[in-house]
């Protein structure tokens, strides 16, 4: 199969897929050394044509072609760059774009102070603009306060004369209203003698409606007592009628009584008992009633007293009220007196007050008047002193300029210097990078180094015990009852229990295809080939439980997918003539080509063990992991989806018992 695919340097996709990682190394290795074969006998090839063609062949006249310059030892003249005396050494070169490099870099660093440089001159300039402008405002201000000042002045004039005119305006008024309060203080004293005459006759008519109520008050009361007299005098008469009556009940009682006595004394005498007790009640209720009446008659004695009372008090108290509101008649008049005093005083303090502040005023405006001109003295300096600002300003702008073109010529001088300080950075750095990458590269490859000859010395052990435990099995060719321990401690292999020999190979056949042309190929191929050599049975002879038939990569791993690590299975290819072995790894389903096309089965490489039957592989390999780079050990087989129908099932004939 590896020769095919190395004659035709080509391979199956399906085919590929079924590689594990280490047998695509290995096949990657080997096309590329057909390659390199391939390309040096095509160059011989070449090389000998060419020699042929250059002796056989003729020039022409007027031919077109190319003479290539021949140099002293015959061959084509060739120039390389770097070795003629007039040529740059790659060191010049290298220095030269280096200091280009450090040029470029300064004149970037002085681009972008000088571009630093001119925004502040700029934003100085902006500032003296500023400045001029405000002085030219300023002066306009001046002119403008000074023209303020002159019309102040003389508003100041003309409110001082306003102030005279409304001083004697005030004084006309003042002489005014005096004539006025006097009038009105006459008509103020008639107004209050003609209260006080009402107010006497108010009083004495009061008196007298006061008189006739206690009179009529006490008719009243006469009245009263006269009516409660008759409603005693009745109450008694009717009180006297009953008495009567109930006495004449009770002399029919005492007859009624008398008649039963004899029937039941006990009764009677229960019965006088009663009206005794009710005559006894009766008794003290006329005591009581007659109490309540003496109680009632003192109660209207009583009150008869505190109405005389109550009537001498409001008597008392009507004559206390007249007294004082006479008092209160001469008090407010005392005060109307004192009332119009305070505002002939008030008046004139006002007069007074506005006098005092006319020449307040009049004195404030003259001040006023000194301070403007003062402020407009003030403002004339101000105006002069900004003026030889601004001739300062004009000569500090030449010194500027000058100072200027010095600062052009230093930084054209500091670029100069900045430029060999980068070229001798950027030279140290590229030393120390140099060195950094030697040391990295020699590490790197002394590791390398290492690696190779560790892996070298362990792929030559491990093929010389392979060879060692070939030749055992191939005694036994079987690999039971050895654990991992026992292997990797004594490196031997435990052969089989049966002493048979193992099966002799036949030699494949010459007219057989390098892959299967379909299906049917595959089955007649076992059935030819691999049943006699027992391929996929145990030491029974009947199919191993990891034996499958011909399925797809996909459905191993459907099978495989649910179980845990550790499980495989040994399918049919049918791309190949061999099998495919599928593992469950942690994170997938790993598949290992075996090669069974030869005399042997051993996985896809030169380098592969080879094992007597496929049995035998997989008994080494549950002790021994399928890959150098892993740790994978075929621990647990996975049986068959359905043991009724199982997928290897056409590989077999109708008689042969499975």
């Amino acid at each position: 199969m590896l020769q095919q695919i190395l004659r035709d340097m080509y391979i199956d996709p399906e085919l590929l897929a079924e590689l594990s990682d280490e047998q695509k190394d290995i096949l990657f290795c080997k096309m590329r050394e057909e390659q390199v074969r391939r390309w040096h006998v095509e160059e011989k090839k070449f090389e000998k044509e060419k020699k042929k063609n250059k002796k056989d062949k003729k020039k022409k006249k007027n031919d077109k072609h190319i003479d290539w310059l021949q140099g002293e030892d015959g061959k084509e003249w060739v120039w390389v760059m770097g070795e003629h005396d007039q040529d740059k050494r790659i060191s010049t070169i290298h220095e030269e774009l280096l200091h280009e490099k450090a040029i470029k870099q300064a004149h970037e660093e002085a681009k972008q102070k000088l571009a630093q440089e001119e925004e502040e001159r700029r934003k100085r300039q902006q500032e003296e603009e500023e400045q001029q402008l405000k002085l030219f405002e300023e002066q306009e201000r001046l002119a403008s306060e000074a023209a303020k000042l002159e019309e102040e002045r003389r508003k100041a004039e003309e409110r001082e004369r306003k102030l005279r005119e409304e001083q004697e305006r005030l004084a006309k008024e003042m002489e005014k209203k005096k004539e006025e309060e006097r009038i009105q203080e006459e008509e103020r004293k008639k107004e209050a003698q003609r209260r006080l005459e009402e107010e006497r006759k108010k009083k004495e008519a009061e008196k007298k409606v006061e008189e006739e109520r206690r009179k009529k008050e006490e008719r009243n009361r006469k009245l009263q007592e006269e009516r409660e007299q008759l409603e005693k005098a009745k109450k008694d008469e009717l009180k006297r009628q009953q008495e009567e009556e109930r006495a004449a009940k009770l002399k029919e009682e005492r007859l009624a009584l008398e008649k039963q006595r004899l029937e039941n004394l006990k009764k009677e005498e229960e019965e006088k008992r009663r009206k005794a007790a009710e005559e006894q009640r009766i008794a003290k209720e006329k005591a009581e009633k007659e109490k309540e009446l003496q109680r009632q008659a003192e109660e209207r004695e009583r009150k008869l007293k505190e109405e005389q009372q109550r009537l001498a008090k409001e008597k008392k108290e009507q004559e206390e009220r007249i007294k004082q509101e006479n008092e209160r008649q001469l008090k407010l008049q005392a005060e109307r007196t004192v009332k119009l005093a305070q505002e002939k005083a008030r008046l004139f303090e006002a007069e007074e007050r506005r006098r005092a502040e006319l020449e307040k005023s009049m004195k404030e405006a003259k001040k006023k008047q000194e301070q403007l001109e003062k402020e407009r003295r003030e403002k004339e300096e101000q105006a002069k002193k900004l003026q030889a600002q601004a001739k300062l300003l004009k000569e500090h702008k030449e010194r500027e300029e000058l100072e200027r073109r010095g600062r052009d010529a230093k930084r054209i001088e500091e670029e100069r210097q900045r430029a060999e300080e980068i070229y001798q950075k950027l030279k140290q750095e590229e030393v120390e990078m140099e060195e950094n990458n030697r040391v990295q590269i020699e590490n790197i490859w002394n590791v390398q180094l290492r690696r190779s000859k560790v892996a070298d010395k362990s792929k030559r052990e491990r093929a010389r015990w392979a060879r060692k435990e070939i030749r055992r099995s191939r005694l036994s060719g079987f690999f039971d009852n050895l654990n991992i321990e026992e292997m990797m401690k004594s490196k031997t292999i435990i052969p089989p229990s049966n002493n048979e020999p193992p099966p002799a190979f036949k030699p494949s056949e010459a007219n057989r295809p390098a892959q299967p042309a379909d299906r049917q190929a595959v089955i007649d191929w076992y059935k030819e080939v691999q049943y006699s050599k027992g391929a996929g049975l145990d030491l029974t002879k009947k199919p191993a439980k990891w034996f499958h038939g011909i399925i797809s990569r996909q459905k191993a791993e459907e099978l495989l997918e649910p179980k845990s690590i550790g499980h495989f299975l040994v399918r049919v290819s049918e791309r190949v003539w061999g099998y495919v072995l599928s593992y469950k790894d942690e994170e997938r389903v790993k598949h290992f080509l075996i090669d069974a096309s030869g005399s042997g089965y051993q996985f896809f490489g030169n380098e592969a063990m080879v094992h007597v039957s496929l049995y035998d592989l997989v008994q080494f390999h549950k002790v021994r992991p399928l890959s150098t780079a892993g740790c994978e050990l075929a621990k647990t087989p996975c049986g068959q989806e359905s043991d009724s129908q199982p997928d290897y099932q056409d590989l077999f004939d109708d008689n042969t018992s499975l």
